[in-house]
């Protein structure tokens, strides 16, 4: 079934995803980031937020601080980054930590400045619970206005799920900057 979380031996992603403008203010901070089209189609496009390109990141403005209580990779300066950056336009994290059938996703949007959709984790036996419309990655893509026709879902749809890694992005995927 497409709308399944990710069953391959690993789903390691940790990418931000929004159109080039959006993306071109990481580019600015990071000359070194790359950007990224999953498919010949793509609208929304996806910056790998590979450690060496946080770590620039983190040269440039600064580490933050790195909450105890959350599950996902970003730092409170990250987190500011990727809302400065939604001022030209909305601007979505996603991360997947998957190991065959068990692992979690998590998601984050910002829109205008301000985080409207906060990191959500949502780990396999949950998903499975719940319909996929409500998971943190395909909600964060619809947002995006990613657009899913069943019995795909938005993870399908971005064409995500062909993609295990951000090596494999970077290795495979069309390079826009």
């Amino acid at each position: 079934m497409t709308n399944d979380p990710p069953s391959t031996a690993t789903h390691r992603l940790r990418l931000f995803v929004a159109e080039a403008a959006v993306l071109a203010r990481f580019c600015d901070a990071v000359p070194s980031a790359e950007v990224y089209a999953l498919t010949a189609a793509a609208r929304c496009l996806v910056l790998p937020f590979d450690e060496e390109v946080q770590d620039a990141l983190h040269r440039r403005i600064g580490t933050g601080d790195w909450p105890e209580t959350v599950t996902h990779a970003l730092s409170t300066t990250d987190m500011a980054f990727a809302a400065r950056a939604s001022g030209t336009g909305p601007l979505a994290y996603i991360e997947t930590d998957y190991s065959g059938a068990a692992g979690t996703q998590t998601a984050a949007l910002w829109r205008a400045g301000r985080l409207a959709i906060p990191p959500l984790t949502i780990d396999t036996a949950t998903a499975l619970a719940r319909p996929p419309a409500v998971w943190p990655i395909n909600a964060v893509l619809r947002a995006l206005a990613i657009e899913a026709s069943p019995p795909d879902d938005e993870l399908t749809a971005f064409g995500l799920r062909n993609w295990t890694s951000n090596a494999e992005i970077h290795a495979g995927a069309r390079r826009i900057a």
